[in-house]
Protein backbone atom coordinates (compact mmCIF):
# COMPACT_ATOMS: atom_id res chain seq x y z
CA UNK A 1 0.00 0.00 0.00
CA UNK A 2 3.00 2.13 0.92
CA UNK A 3 4.54 1.70 -2.63
CA UNK A 4 1.04 2.43 -4.41
CA UNK A 5 1.02 5.91 -2.65
CA UNK A 6 4.56 6.84 -3.28
CA UNK A 7 4.22 5.72 -6.85
CA UNK A 8 0.75 7.45 -7.34
CA UNK A 9 2.60 11.05 -5.64
CA UNK A 10 5.75 10.24 -7.68
CA UNK A 11 3.19 10.36 -10.89
CA UNK A 12 1.78 13.58 -9.78
CA UNK A 13 4.18 15.34 -9.37
CA UNK A 14 5.85 14.10 -12.99
CA UNK A 15 2.64 15.77 -14.08
CA UNK A 16 2.30 18.60 -12.56
CA UNK A 17 6.46 19.08 -13.16
CA UNK A 18 5.81 18.00 -16.52
CA UNK A 19 2.43 20.95 -17.27
CA UNK A 20 4.49 23.71 -15.43
CA UNK A 21 7.52 22.96 -17.18
CA UNK A 22 5.36 23.80 -20.76
CA UNK A 23 3.66 26.38 -19.89
CA UNK A 24 6.95 28.00 -18.03
CA UNK A 25 5.24 28.74 -15.23
CA UNK A 26 5.83 29.20 -11.28
CA UNK A 27 6.08 25.53 -10.32
CA UNK A 28 8.74 24.78 -13.43
CA UNK A 29 10.46 27.70 -12.29
CA UNK A 30 10.62 26.73 -8.60
CA UNK A 31 11.67 23.47 -8.85
CA UNK A 32 14.40 24.56 -11.34
CA UNK A 33 15.18 27.17 -9.05
CA UNK A 34 14.83 30.38 -11.33
CA UNK A 35 13.45 33.33 -11.38
CA UNK A 36 9.87 33.72 -10.82
CA UNK A 37 8.11 35.76 -13.74
CA UNK A 38 4.66 36.98 -14.37
CA UNK A 39 2.47 34.87 -16.29
CA UNK A 40 0.87 36.27 -19.16
CA UNK A 41 -0.80 34.65 -21.97
CA UNK A 42 0.61 35.66 -25.57
CA UNK A 43 0.37 35.41 -29.27
CA UNK A 44 2.15 35.36 -32.54
CA UNK A 45 1.70 38.22 -34.36
CA UNK A 46 -0.17 37.33 -38.18
CA UNK A 47 0.49 39.80 -40.95
CA UNK A 48 -1.05 39.64 -44.75
CA UNK A 49 -0.90 42.03 -47.75
CA UNK A 50 -3.55 44.49 -48.14
CA UNK A 51 -4.87 46.50 -50.73
CA UNK A 52 -5.69 49.36 -48.94
CA UNK A 53 -9.19 51.12 -49.81
CA UNK A 54 -9.37 55.19 -49.55
CA UNK A 55 -12.81 57.27 -48.27
CA UNK A 56 -12.10 60.50 -48.15
CA UNK A 57 -14.36 62.71 -47.01
CA UNK A 58 -14.69 66.40 -49.88
CA UNK A 59 -17.01 69.47 -50.35
CA UNK A 60 -18.39 71.35 -52.63
CA UNK A 61 -16.99 74.41 -54.18
CA UNK A 62 -17.69 77.40 -56.45
CA UNK A 63 -15.14 76.65 -59.44
CA UNK A 64 -15.09 80.63 -60.12
CA UNK A 65 -16.86 83.69 -58.24
CA UNK A 66 -16.95 87.09 -60.19
CA UNK A 67 -18.26 91.07 -58.98
CA UNK A 68 -20.35 92.80 -61.42
CA UNK A 69 -19.08 96.06 -61.27
CA UNK A 70 -20.12 99.72 -62.72
CA UNK A 71 -16.91 102.11 -63.68
CA UNK A 72 -18.59 104.54 -62.52
CA UNK A 73 -21.34 105.87 -59.95
CA UNK A 74 -24.68 104.71 -61.25
CA UNK A 75 -28.66 105.43 -60.48
CA UNK A 76 -29.82 101.55 -60.77
CA UNK A 77 -32.66 102.00 -62.67
CA UNK A 78 -33.87 98.27 -62.66
CA UNK A 79 -32.61 94.53 -61.96
CA UNK A 80 -33.48 91.99 -64.71
CA UNK A 81 -32.54 88.96 -62.13
CA UNK A 82 -33.30 87.84 -58.62
CA UNK A 83 -30.31 86.12 -56.26
CA UNK A 84 -30.26 82.60 -57.28
CA UNK A 85 -31.14 82.96 -60.47
CA UNK A 86 -29.03 81.65 -63.44
CA UNK A 87 -27.84 83.47 -66.34
CA UNK A 88 -25.15 83.13 -69.36
CA UNK A 89 -22.52 84.94 -70.30
CA UNK A 90 -23.39 88.21 -71.89
CA UNK A 91 -27.17 88.57 -69.64
CA UNK A 92 -28.04 91.85 -68.86
CA UNK A 93 -27.74 91.63 -64.46
CA UNK A 94 -29.18 95.36 -64.31
CA UNK A 95 -29.77 98.72 -66.08
CA UNK A 96 -28.59 101.76 -65.57
CA UNK A 97 -30.93 105.05 -65.54
CA UNK A 98 -30.57 106.57 -68.80
CA UNK A 99 -31.87 110.64 -66.74
CA UNK A 100 -29.56 110.12 -64.08
CA UNK A 101 -26.67 109.67 -66.59
CA UNK A 102 -27.66 112.61 -68.86
CA UNK A 103 -27.73 114.80 -65.61
CA UNK A 104 -24.64 113.57 -65.02
CA UNK A 105 -23.45 115.04 -68.08
CA UNK A 106 -24.78 118.25 -67.35
CA UNK A 107 -23.35 118.81 -64.12
CA UNK A 108 -19.89 117.74 -65.89
CA UNK A 109 -20.30 120.36 -68.88
CA UNK A 110 -21.91 123.14 -66.01
CA UNK A 111 -18.66 122.25 -63.97
CA UNK A 112 -16.35 122.65 -67.56
CA UNK A 113 -17.67 125.70 -68.50
CA UNK A 114 -16.98 127.17 -64.44
CA UNK A 115 -13.45 125.92 -65.08
CA UNK A 116 -12.73 127.45 -68.46
CA UNK A 117 -14.13 130.68 -67.00
CA UNK A 118 -11.48 130.64 -64.37
CA UNK A 119 -8.48 129.63 -66.56
CA UNK A 120 -9.78 132.97 -69.01
CA UNK A 121 -9.04 135.17 -66.09
CA UNK A 122 -5.95 133.11 -64.46
CA UNK A 123 -4.42 133.50 -68.27
CA UNK A 124 -4.86 136.98 -68.51
CA UNK A 125 -3.51 137.80 -65.01
CA UNK A 126 -0.41 135.80 -65.79
CA UNK A 127 0.54 137.92 -69.11
CA UNK A 128 -0.10 140.84 -67.36
CA UNK A 129 0.87 140.14 -64.24
CA UNK A 130 3.88 142.81 -64.27
CA UNK A 131 1.66 145.51 -65.17
CA UNK A 132 -1.33 144.91 -62.93
CA UNK A 133 1.28 144.45 -59.51
CA UNK A 134 2.79 147.71 -60.57
CA UNK A 135 -0.82 149.07 -61.06
CA UNK A 136 -1.41 147.28 -56.98
CA UNK A 137 -4.50 145.49 -58.61
CA UNK A 138 -2.35 142.24 -57.31
CA UNK A 139 0.13 141.16 -54.98
CA UNK A 140 3.28 139.93 -54.63
CA UNK A 141 1.82 135.87 -53.68
CA UNK A 142 -1.22 136.25 -56.65
CA UNK A 143 1.98 137.66 -59.02
CA UNK A 144 4.10 134.57 -57.80
CA UNK A 145 1.09 132.31 -57.06
CA UNK A 146 -1.11 132.81 -61.14
CA UNK A 147 1.54 130.40 -62.77
CA UNK A 148 0.05 127.84 -61.11
CA UNK A 149 -3.66 128.12 -61.16
CA UNK A 150 -3.24 128.21 -64.49
CA UNK A 151 -1.82 124.96 -64.64
CA UNK A 152 -4.17 123.77 -62.50
CA UNK A 153 -6.94 124.96 -64.43
CA UNK A 154 -5.48 123.27 -67.53
CA UNK A 155 -5.52 120.08 -65.84
CA UNK A 156 -8.64 120.23 -64.16
CA UNK A 157 -10.34 120.96 -67.72
CA UNK A 158 -8.86 118.23 -69.38
CA UNK A 159 -9.75 115.73 -66.37
CA UNK A 160 -13.58 117.19 -67.03
CA UNK A 161 -13.50 116.65 -70.05
CA UNK A 162 -12.23 112.69 -70.08
CA UNK A 163 -15.03 112.27 -67.59
CA UNK A 164 -17.96 113.55 -69.97
CA UNK A 165 -16.49 110.96 -72.70
CA UNK A 166 -16.86 108.04 -70.25
CA UNK A 167 -20.01 109.07 -68.82
CA UNK A 168 -21.32 109.91 -72.66
CA UNK A 169 -19.96 106.50 -73.86
CA UNK A 170 -22.19 105.11 -71.19
CA UNK A 171 -25.10 106.53 -72.35
CA UNK A 172 -24.47 103.03 -74.60
CA UNK A 173 -24.08 100.76 -72.18
CA UNK A 174 -26.80 101.37 -69.77
CA UNK A 175 -26.90 97.37 -69.92
CA UNK A 176 -24.65 95.71 -67.20
CA UNK A 177 -23.65 92.28 -68.28
CA UNK A 178 -22.25 89.06 -66.86
CA UNK A 179 -18.91 88.07 -67.76
CA UNK A 180 -19.39 84.40 -67.47
CA UNK A 181 -22.00 82.06 -66.75
CA UNK A 182 -23.36 81.21 -63.61
CA UNK A 183 -25.63 81.86 -60.93
CA UNK A 184 -26.34 85.22 -59.17
CA UNK A 185 -25.21 84.60 -55.15
CA UNK A 186 -25.54 88.02 -54.36
CA UNK A 187 -26.87 91.31 -54.73
CA UNK A 188 -25.27 94.58 -52.84
CA UNK A 189 -27.71 97.65 -54.36
CA UNK A 190 -31.95 97.66 -55.18
CA UNK A 191 -33.65 99.10 -57.73
CA UNK A 192 -33.45 102.90 -57.14
CA UNK A 193 -30.21 103.16 -55.32
CA UNK A 194 -26.50 104.16 -56.32
CA UNK A 195 -23.92 101.68 -57.13
CA UNK A 196 -20.83 103.18 -56.29
CA UNK A 197 -18.45 103.02 -58.99
CA UNK A 198 -15.93 100.00 -59.05
CA UNK A 199 -17.80 98.48 -56.41
CA UNK A 200 -19.87 95.39 -57.03
CA UNK A 201 -23.48 95.49 -58.53
CA UNK A 202 -23.79 91.79 -58.06
CA UNK A 203 -21.57 88.50 -57.64
CA UNK A 204 -22.08 85.51 -60.32
CA UNK A 205 -20.59 82.24 -59.51
CA UNK A 206 -19.97 79.81 -61.83
CA UNK A 207 -21.72 76.62 -61.13
CA UNK A 208 -20.70 74.11 -64.10
CA UNK A 209 -18.38 72.87 -63.21
CA UNK A 210 -18.34 72.89 -60.09
CA UNK A 211 -15.13 71.91 -57.76
CA UNK A 212 -14.52 69.18 -54.78
CA UNK A 213 -11.74 70.11 -52.38
CA UNK A 214 -10.55 67.11 -50.31
CA UNK A 215 -7.35 66.28 -48.50
CA UNK A 216 -4.95 63.09 -48.58
CA UNK A 217 -1.88 61.87 -46.66
CA UNK A 218 1.65 62.07 -48.25
CA UNK A 219 1.97 58.76 -48.32
CA UNK A 220 -1.14 58.28 -50.80
CA UNK A 221 0.60 61.32 -53.30
CA UNK A 222 0.80 58.56 -56.05
CA UNK A 223 -2.65 58.09 -55.97
CA UNK A 224 -3.71 61.38 -57.84
CA UNK A 225 -2.43 63.16 -60.66
CA UNK A 226 -3.58 66.24 -62.70
CA UNK A 227 -5.96 64.83 -65.16
CA UNK A 228 -6.56 61.21 -63.11
CA UNK A 229 -10.28 60.68 -62.62
CA UNK A 230 -12.09 59.76 -58.95
CA UNK A 231 -15.06 58.20 -57.94
CA UNK A 232 -17.44 60.48 -55.44
CA UNK A 233 -20.52 59.88 -53.70
CA UNK A 234 -23.16 62.18 -51.90
CA UNK A 235 -25.00 60.68 -48.92
CA UNK A 236 -27.52 63.80 -48.98
CA UNK A 237 -28.38 62.86 -52.73
CA UNK A 238 -29.15 58.96 -52.15
CA UNK A 239 -25.85 58.03 -52.18
CA UNK A 240 -26.00 59.08 -56.20
CA UNK A 241 -22.49 58.11 -57.49
CA UNK A 242 -20.41 60.22 -60.20
CA UNK A 243 -16.76 60.57 -61.07
CA UNK A 244 -14.54 63.88 -61.63
CA UNK A 245 -11.25 65.13 -63.08
CA UNK A 246 -8.33 66.03 -60.87
CA UNK A 247 -7.26 69.87 -61.66
CA UNK A 248 -4.46 70.25 -59.30
CA UNK A 249 -2.41 68.61 -56.71
CA UNK A 250 -0.50 70.49 -54.02
CA UNK A 251 3.08 70.72 -54.07
CA UNK A 252 3.14 71.72 -50.27
CA UNK A 253 1.79 69.72 -47.20
CA UNK A 254 -0.51 71.71 -44.98
CA UNK A 255 1.86 71.99 -41.55
CA UNK A 256 -1.45 72.22 -39.58
CA UNK A 257 -2.82 68.75 -40.44
CA UNK A 258 0.24 66.97 -42.62
CA UNK A 259 -2.06 66.48 -45.63
CA UNK A 260 -1.54 67.83 -49.10
CA UNK A 261 -4.71 69.19 -50.59
CA UNK A 262 -6.23 68.20 -54.04
CA UNK A 263 -8.97 69.86 -56.32
CA UNK A 264 -11.32 68.00 -59.22
CA UNK A 265 -13.91 69.40 -61.42
CA UNK A 266 -17.40 67.71 -62.07
CA UNK A 267 -19.98 68.57 -64.29
CA UNK A 268 -22.77 70.38 -63.04
CA UNK A 269 -24.73 71.94 -65.76
CA UNK A 270 -28.06 71.28 -63.99
CA UNK A 271 -26.63 72.83 -60.83
CA UNK A 272 -27.25 69.92 -58.62
CA UNK A 273 -24.28 69.81 -56.79
CA UNK A 274 -24.37 73.21 -54.04
CA UNK A 275 -21.65 74.52 -52.36
CA UNK A 276 -20.93 73.31 -49.37
CA UNK A 277 -22.37 70.28 -50.18
CA UNK A 278 -20.50 66.92 -48.31
CA UNK A 279 -19.08 63.98 -50.73
CA UNK A 280 -17.12 60.50 -50.23
CA UNK A 281 -13.91 60.01 -52.30
CA UNK A 282 -13.19 55.93 -52.99
CA UNK A 283 -9.78 55.34 -54.24
CA UNK A 284 -8.11 52.23 -54.49
CA UNK A 285 -3.52 52.33 -53.29
CA UNK A 286 -1.91 50.73 -56.18
CA UNK A 287 0.64 49.69 -53.51
CA UNK A 288 -0.20 46.51 -51.87
CA UNK A 289 1.44 46.81 -47.98
CA UNK A 290 1.77 44.85 -44.96
CA UNK A 291 0.14 44.67 -41.88
CA UNK A 292 -0.06 42.69 -39.28
CA UNK A 293 -3.44 41.66 -37.17
CA UNK A 294 -3.31 41.55 -33.09
CA UNK A 295 -6.23 40.08 -30.93
CA UNK A 296 -8.19 43.61 -29.79
CA UNK A 297 -7.51 42.71 -25.98
CA UNK A 298 -3.37 42.92 -26.94
CA UNK A 299 -4.30 46.82 -27.39
CA UNK A 300 -3.52 49.18 -24.46
CA UNK A 301 -4.88 52.95 -24.92
CA UNK A 302 -3.19 55.53 -23.22
CA UNK A 303 -3.39 59.36 -24.08
CA UNK A 304 -4.48 59.42 -27.28
CA UNK A 305 -1.84 56.84 -27.90
CA UNK A 306 -1.98 53.22 -28.42
CA UNK A 307 0.70 50.30 -26.99
CA UNK A 308 1.15 46.51 -26.90
CA UNK A 309 3.45 44.40 -24.71
CA UNK A 310 5.60 42.26 -26.97
CA UNK A 311 7.65 39.32 -25.12
CA UNK A 312 11.89 38.95 -26.29
CA UNK A 313 13.64 36.86 -24.02
CA UNK A 314 11.18 36.36 -21.30
CA UNK A 315 10.85 40.09 -20.49
CA UNK A 316 7.76 42.71 -21.61
CA UNK A 317 8.87 45.57 -24.15
CA UNK A 318 6.14 48.44 -24.28
CA UNK A 319 5.70 48.94 -27.75
CA UNK A 320 3.75 51.88 -29.53
CA UNK A 321 1.60 50.85 -32.28
CA UNK A 322 -0.58 52.55 -34.85
CA UNK A 323 -3.96 50.79 -35.25
CA UNK A 324 -6.20 50.86 -38.24
CA UNK A 325 -9.19 48.75 -39.04
CA UNK A 326 -10.78 46.05 -36.32
CA UNK A 327 -12.61 42.98 -37.80
CA UNK A 328 -13.44 39.86 -36.10
CA UNK A 329 -11.77 40.86 -32.98
CA UNK A 330 -8.45 41.42 -34.58
CA UNK A 331 -7.03 44.98 -34.81
CA UNK A 332 -4.79 46.09 -37.94
CA UNK A 333 -1.69 47.32 -37.22
CA UNK A 334 -0.01 49.53 -39.92
CA UNK A 335 3.21 50.15 -37.83
CA UNK A 336 4.69 49.42 -34.67
CA UNK A 337 5.26 45.07 -35.38
CA UNK A 338 7.19 42.45 -37.08
CA UNK A 339 6.66 39.50 -38.20
CA UNK A 340 6.73 36.89 -35.94
CA UNK A 341 6.91 39.16 -32.77
CA UNK A 342 4.92 37.76 -29.62
CA UNK A 343 2.10 40.04 -28.07
CA UNK A 344 0.97 39.90 -24.51
CA UNK A 345 -2.78 39.21 -24.89
CA UNK A 346 -4.11 38.67 -21.34
CA UNK A 347 -1.70 39.99 -18.06
CA UNK A 348 -0.81 43.49 -19.74
CA UNK A 349 -2.25 45.41 -16.10
CA UNK A 350 1.02 43.17 -13.94
CA UNK A 351 3.25 43.78 -16.27
CA UNK A 352 5.63 47.50 -16.85
CA UNK A 353 8.47 47.60 -19.37
CA UNK A 354 11.19 44.95 -18.51
CA UNK A 355 9.38 42.78 -16.30
CA UNK A 356 10.14 39.18 -16.52
CA UNK A 357 7.04 36.57 -17.65
CA UNK A 358 5.96 33.92 -17.96
CA UNK A 359 4.48 32.98 -20.96
CA UNK A 360 1.27 30.91 -21.09
CA UNK A 361 0.13 30.22 -25.01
Amino acid sequence: MKYAIVIIAAAAVIVVFSCSNERGGFLSNLLRGGPQGVPVTVETVASEEKVEEITVPATVEISETVDVTVPDDALIESFAVAEGEAVDAGDVIARISEDEVNLRVARLRADLREVQQKLEKDSYVLRNRDRLLDEGRIDEEQYDEVEDEVAEDEAEIERIQTDISRVESGLGELAVTTPIAGVVTKRYVSAGQTAQGGSPVATVSRIDPALVAFKLRPDLSSMVRPDSRIELTFPSLGGRRTTARVTSVATKIDPEDGMFAVRAEIANPAGTYKEGMRAEISMQNPEVRKVHLVPESAIIRAQRAYFVFTVVDGKAHRVQVIPEDTRGGYVEIARGLKDADMVVVQGQDKIEEGTQVDIWR
